[in-house]
């Protein structure tokens, strides 16, 4: 079965658990150079209740009443060259359980959640993610629109979908990103007190966030 037999819902709060799960699971196996633990479980413990996250644009696919994808949009900015800001939203993660990767899930929810967002009168996504992947998705380097990252290192990996044209028009610099997922990055502390927490709960161990090389 592909994402032919998916069903595409918001996410409601008893979900929860279960895209703590998925999203561990969905990473661990991701090749990500210089990685060092797989935290994007602790990153939606983190979004949970932000004022940052869009709720509307908090979404799982279900397949044969089990949840098998999530995705979830947070608000971002970008400041002109005129020091003017403009909105724009952001997501992630986006997770598959690994055993129902490639087969089209993560792509029907991107989709999806583009349209609902364009509906919505959003002017334009802005990400990081895999260059090689997302301009299958309609995806462009943030580059072409004159956009860059606040972080100067990253440049191929920030990719943007307009969604009302020529919204990006005059470009500027990535000026807000949801605090939240530089915190997942940096928390050591609070990292290592959820993971375990999460693991003894969820998974019946103390377990490793490690990537696996």
């Amino acid at each position: 079965m592909g994402a032919r037999h998916i069903i595409i819902r918001p996410e409601i709060p008893a979900d929860y658990y279960t895209i703590l799960r998925l999203t561990y699971d969905a990473f661990l196996s991701a090749d990500n150079p210089g990685r060092c633990r797989v935290d994007e479980h602790f990153l939606i413990h983190l979004l949970k209740d932000s004022p940052n996250v869009i709720p509307e644009l908090r979404l799982v696919a279900e397949r044969g009443g089990e949840i098998v994808g999530h995705i979830i949009y947070t608000k971002s900015k970008f400041k002109r060259p005129d020091g003017t800001e403009t909105g724009t939203i952001t997501f992630g993660p986006l997770s598959v359980w690994r055993k129902c990767q490639r087969q089209g899930i993560g792509k029907a929810l991107v989709l999806h959640s583009i349209q609902k967002a364009k509906d919505m009168g959003f002017g334009a996504v802005l990400i990081t993610g895999h260059p090689e992947y997302y301009p299958k998705l309609g995806f462009k380097r943030a580059s072409e629109y004159g956009l860059a990252y606040m972080d100067p290192t990253v440049t191929d990996a920030f990719m943007a979908y307009e969604l009302i044209p020529g919204y990006l028009q005059g470009g500027g610099v990535c000026h807000f990103m949801a605090p939240e997922y530089d915190l997942s990055d940096r928390d050591d502390t609070g990292f290592e007190e959820f993971h375990r927490r999460f693991m003894a709960e969820h998974l019946g161990g103390s377990g490793s966030a490690v990537t696996p090389r």
